[in-house]
């Protein structure tokens, strides 16, 4: 399927790519990611991050770059590459690959339900409700795909607000000292965010469904900049309100931090965190 074969009424507009790209990055990822970058890179994790996150803009623009030279999808594009055959065998690749993250992604976030909501639900229960509802919004088109992922941005960017009610009980002496690792060390720690920052690689799915789809490339890099400073700024907040040695342990420090909020009408504040996340899951 190429872009001049998709109908103008399944596209969206260029504008909407940093929603897609930002939603698809930001979910479960972000619970759990500090306790292996802690134990790889401590206070230089947040230089592992700027890392990885230039790695997904360099990507980005690759990807552009190949649709720039042949106009269409990623099933074209590996056709005229390498020929039939190889090609198709390659777009095979990317639908194992999708296949594969999708399926990380779900058991990681159903794992979380089990722990600090729902213990005695199995967890095929949950599988089953998550891909009706997967299911349901992907009948509905891109355009709804799209939506949800709009809506997911919007009513979960209040949450790093949280994130400075912690901050009250922080230690800002634990960001120190700085530059103590090696660069070895350091790129190693950029596997640690790959949950958190990987989905921007979407764009070769649904690229054919983005009006003008060369002009959107700029809002894709706005919304993997975007993932990368909120990655960070949760790195960082993390680092001061642990100590070196409580992150590690902390299997979702995320959570844990969010945990300590006492509001009137909410005994468990980490239920809205949680039950939030499923909205960027779900896209």
């Amino acid at each position: 399927m190429n872009q001049a074969g998709v109908n103008e009424k399944y596209k969206v507009s260029p504008f909407y790519v940093f929603f897609l790209v930002h939603s698809m990055q930001t979910g479960v990822g972000v619970l759990s990611f500090q306790r292996v970058l802690a134990k790889t890179t401590g206070t230089d994790g947040w230089i592992s991050i700027l890392l990885a996150g230039l790695f997904v803009h360099i990507m980005i623009w690759v990807i552009y770059k190949i649709f720039s030279i042949v106009p269409g999808d990623i099933i074209s594009a590996n056709n005229q590459a390498f020929g039939k055959w190889v090609g198709n065998f390659f777009s095979l690749l990317f639908v194992l690959y999708f296949l594969i993250l999708g399926m990380t992604v779900m058991i990681s976030y159903i794992n979380v339900i089990h722990v600090w909501m729902f213990e005695e639900v199995p967890s095929w229960a949950f599988a089953v409700v998550f891909l009706v509802l997967i299911y349901y919004i992907h009948t509905g088109g891109f355009r709804t795909i799209t939506g949800i992922a709009f809506l997911s941005v919007i009513l979960t960017y209040w949450l790093l607000f949280v994130l400075f009610y912690a901050m009250k009980y922080s230690e800002f002496t634990n960001l120190l000292p700085v530059f103590h690792h090696t660069l070895l060390d350091i790129l190693k720690g950029t596997r640690s965010t790959s949950l958190t920052l990987l989905g921007f690689e979407m764009i070769v799915m649904y690229y054919p469904f983005i009006k003008n789809a060369k002009s959107s490339q700029k809002y894709a890099h706005w919304g993997a900049l975007t993932t990368t400073l909120i990655t960070g700024f949760v790195y960082l907040v993390s680092l001061v309100f642990y100590s070196q040695k409580q992150l590690e342990l902390t299997i979702w420090p995320t959570l844990s931090m969010t945990s300590i909020i006492e509001l009137p009408f909410i005994q468990r504040f980490e239920y809205i965190d949680v039950s939030l996340v499923g909205h960027h899951y779900h896209t």
